[in-house]
This record gives structure tokens, sequence and C-alpha cells, in this order.
């Protein structure tokens, strides 16, 4: 028996410019740990947590929390929805490829429709006809772009804010058999943020 399938094409994407992690502040988070804002001798480990807090919300979520500079890998031009979402789509947004001489190009914006569907979805791109050839290379395309916020929604801030807090206050908690990574309740409250 033959079964036929059809393949979706995949998109492959990667930070490549870090976030800085400080759209939440270390004043933010000292006022919600009703920590003395003058004293600095913990900042270095507030910092640690906030950042460490931020990021799994991220690895939950499937979203760019943070402001990062991303790049995704194509085979070639395909229709294909985008595995990172919030995409800012106003500045930095660009296609490049690969020509037959395996010389780096990018792609006129006229060759591309990129249909942004919000904050809560993910982006997709769509190509025109009458294509640049492609150089014979794994992931001969690649588009680079913002994604993240710019400022974080304020209910997502109070889901971060408790889970960081947690990892400060309970930084040397040492019993045996203790869940001491990421609360229940972290992820149940960020459950309606989860990107699926």
């Amino acid at each position: 028996m033959i079964v036929l399938t059809t393949r979706k094409p995949e998109i492959n994407s990667r930070i490549q410019t870090p976030g800085a992690y400080t759209t939440i502040t270390l004043a933010t988070f000292k006022q919600w740990l009703k920590w003395d804002e003058d004293d600095d001798s913990e900042d270095d480990v507030m910092q640690l947590c906030l950042t460490s807090a931020i990021k799994q919300a991220e690895a939950y979520t499937r979203r760019a929390i943070d402001r990062a500079t991303w790049r995704s890998y194509l085979e070639g031009f395909y229709d294909v929805t985008f595995d990172v979402a919030p995409i800012v789509t106003a500045s930095g947004f660009s296609v490049k490829y690969f020509d037959v001489t395996n010389t780096e190009q990018t792609l006129a914006t006229n060759k591309y429709t990129l249909i942004d569907k919000g904050a809560d979805s993910y982006a997709e791109i769509e190509f025109e006809s009458d294509l640049p050839e492609l150089y014979d290379r794994n992931e001969p395309v690649f588009i680079e772009y913002l994604a993240g916020y710019t400022d974080y929604p304020a209910d997502l801030t109070t889901i971060i804010l408790p889970q960081a807090s947690d990892f400060f206050e309970n930084r040397t908690n040492d019993l045996a058999g203790s869940l001491n990574q990421v609360s229940f309740g972290f992820h149940q409250r960020l459950f309606p943020y989860k990107m699926l």
C-alpha cells in the first residue's frame, strides 16, 4: 500500500541577539519584594531570578516575551507560518537568500507579503511568483526580524514577578524531595498566554 503525505514546509528559528531582559526593571522587582531600593547588595542575584522567570515564561508560552533579534531559516521560498510571536513588523524585517553564485542577497519587499495576525497568533509569510534561483545549500533563505513585546501586558508582568520572587526567596531551599523549579501555579497563570 502506498501512503501519500504532504509535508508542510518547516521553519527553523533561532535568536541572533538575545534580549536585555530589562523591560521589567530591577526597581520594579525590588518594589514587588518590598526591598529597600537603595540596597544594591543583592542586585545581581535579583536580576538572575528575574531573567530566569522571564525565560521560563517564554519557554512555556512559546512567545518571545523580551524583545530580541531572531532569524528564521527556510529550505526555499515557501509560504510558512512563523514559530515565533509576536513579530515586530514595523522595523528590521528582511528576507535574505543565497543566489546561484552563493552570494547573500536581500529579497525585494514586493516579492513577499508578511501577514501579521497580532500578538496572539503566529505571523505568516507568502512569497510571490518569479523568484530568484537559489544556491544548492542547506537553508538558503533566512528571515531577520525583531520579536517580543515593547511593554509586557500588565497581567503578564504580575505573573512573572511572583515566580521571580519565589526564585529569590527560596534560592537556598535544599529540602530533600522538594519541587524547587517551576511552581504549578506559574504554569496555570501563564496558560492563557500559551501559543498552541
